[in-house]
């Protein structure tokens, strides 16, 4: 029986079946399996199952746009997923291609007494890879309250991309871009007020309604502040001071909602350790983790701490003397310091035997410190792994069984994946981890033939999708050689349980499905061999976006998205 002879709805089995790419160059067979391949229904089936199914983002197509999809027709189904599988393609391969590049220059010259820098580059949530911010410092005066500044919003979207909004600021002690999309504040900026200790929050928006009116950085709020802006969370701003506790404060009162205490040495209020310095920290679902120096801390928010960043109902009633001080409900402790992390709550992957996503679990990226002034050549991935038998129901804070993470030994993080990433002394690198898994790194690794060793010179950007398969919980892995002996932190990768291994394989896209394949290589996207310009990083998933800034002032942004 030939191939146009077969049932219709045998056809769309195999199409099914069939990765993106063998299904356009099965259309070339004949008339009738060409008009099969056209159908709606197939490459409705073939977006669904193979990018949004998964949770993998799709170029050009929103996180709200995502329910629209029924209403597109079959042409423009086909165009967006003949697209998607390109760029994913292209993004976990060895050298990705970019196909646009645009650099975006110094625009206050006047300034630059002794030289620019780019401290910062950000792609602006929610606007689809549209907006980018930058921080540009423009002198380098000794004396920090005349240091000058200027955060740029630029439109990516322009053939020639311009600033449409500056924010020009002397003296920064601290800012923090919000996490969170479409928020009413944008920016946080800490400075001193004058020449006294006292230290001021400033926060803005970006107006870009006002009919007629070119966008500008419009203030929301100012209030009084801490010395170390960690983030700004939908209204929450995470600040923390000498004392090492960490502080929520709502932005839109300026008061100070709960404070996370963390152990005293000896019941010594005035001994603190480097090792409780906060460096980064997740909200999920009522609880905040706080990810410190050598521990991560788990505590539970009061019920007037909204943990999702969206407004609440009306402003806080609390006084920063009567607000709240926490204290962890668990711990871990790292065996080394660490010198540089990120962390991000990995999205869910829909799977139909799953079916209550629970808690997500985390990614950490990170790198370990030494007694030398430079990191450990290595960069590890780690996964925090959520208690999927969490309910809010059943939470019990005597419990340690019920809490979403940290809830036994077991649960403790474990590692993935362990990537080879030499820096020199004083040669500048940076890390960025995106929702979807992508880690992007600046390192010196310039010789693809020695990657444990830093070249005498240059940089490489390189990147890596961590894994395109879900992450497994800590029932379905058992840590290479775990025993009293062994090394606490790095006791070798996971090994997956088989069954749930090859599940997970099976739901991996075609061409790329087979076992140890997927996200195993590291891509590297640029490497100049003479230079050290590059200084920072961002990436946008949902485009295919990467912003690299120099130490000159300058940012580069490459597109490595195929083209509409």
């Amino acid at each position: 029986m030939h191939l146009q002879e077969l049932p219709v709805d045998v056809l769309y089995q195999i199409f099914n079946e069939l990765d993106v790419i063998h299904l356009l160059v099965l259309r070339r067979t004949c008339r009738a399996v060409a008009a099969a391949t056209r159908d709606r229904s197939v490459w409705h089936k073939a977006l669904s199952v193979r990018f949004l199914h998964r949770g993998l983002p799709v170029p050009g197509l929103k996180q709200d746009q995502q329910d629209a999809v029924s209403e597109f027709d079959a042409t423009e189904l086909e165009r967006i997923t003949v697209r998607a599988h390109r760029f994913w393609k292209n993004w976990i391969s060895a050298q990705p291609t970019s196909f646009t590049h645009v650099q975006l220059g110094q625009t206050r010259r006047m300034w630059s007494n002794s030289g620019s820098r780019n401290l910062s580059v950000e792609f602006l949530r929610g606007w689809g890879g549209r907006y980018l911010m930058t921080l540009t410092l423009f002198d380098s005066s000794t004396d920090r309250e005349n240091r000058r500044y200027s955060f740029e919003c630029w439109d990516l979207s322009l053939e020639q991309p311009k600033p449409i909004a500056e924010l020009l600021v002397a003296g920064l002690l601290g800012y923090a871009m919000n996490d969170v999309a479409e928020s009413n504040h944008v920016l946080a900026i800490t400075k001193r007020e004058g020449r006294s200790a006292a230290l001021l929050t400033t926060t803005y928006t970006i107006d870009f309604t006002t009919p007629g009116v070119d966008p500008w950085f419009r203030r929301t709020n100012e209030f009084d502040s801490f010395r170390t802006t960690l983030g700004l969370h939908g209204s929450n701003l995470i600040v923390t001071d000498t004392d090492q506790e960490v502080r929520i404060m709502d932005v839109d009162s300026g008061l100070v909602l709960c404070s996370l205490k963390v152990p005293l040495i000896h019941a010594d209020p005035t001994l603190r350790l480097p090792e409780h310095h906060c460096l980064e920290y997740e909200f999920v679902d009522g609880f905040v983790l706080t990810f410190c120096k050598q521990w991560i801390f788990l505590y539970q928010l009061p019920t007037d701490v909204d943990s999702s960043g969206s407004p609440r109902n009306g402003p806080s009633t609390e006084t920063s003397e009567a607000a709240p001080r926490l204290e962890p409900i668990a711990k871990y402790k790292w065996r080394w310091r660490i010198d540089t992390i990120s962390v991000n709550p990995r999205r869910h992957i829909a799977r139909p035997s799953t079916p209550s996503a629970g808690p997500p679990s985390i990614d950490i990226l990170m790198r370990f410190d030494t007694w030398y002034p430079w990191p450990v050549n290595l960069l590890h991935h780690f996964t925090l792994p959520a208690n999927r038998s969490f309910s809010h129901s059943i939470f019990d804070i005597t419990d340690s069984s019920t809490f979403p993470y940290l809830a036994s030994s077991r649960d403790s993080p474990f590692i993935v994946h362990q990537l080879a990433s030499p820096v020199r002394l004083f040669t500048p690198s940076d890390m960025v981890l995106a929702p979807y898994g992508t880690a992007l790194w600046l390192d010196a690794s310039t010789d693809p033939t020695t990657l444990s060793q830093a070249g005498d010179h240059g940089q490489r950007i390189a990147s890596k999708v961590l894994t395109l398969t879900p992450l497994p919980r800590a029932d379905q892995v058992s840590k290479a050689g775990e025993g009293p002996q062994d090394d606490q932190v790095s006791p070798g990768p996971a090994v997956l349980d088989p069954e749930w291994a090859n599940a997970a394989i099976q739901e991996s896209e075609s061409g790329a499905a087979r076992a140890g394949e997927v996200g195993r290589e590291v891509s590297v996207l640029h490497v100049q061999e003479t230079h050290e310009l590059w200084s920072r990083l961002a990436v946008n998933e949902e485009e295919g976006q990467v912003a690299v800034g120099y130490v000159d002032g300058r940012v580069s942004v490459y597109s490595y998205a195929p083209p509409p």
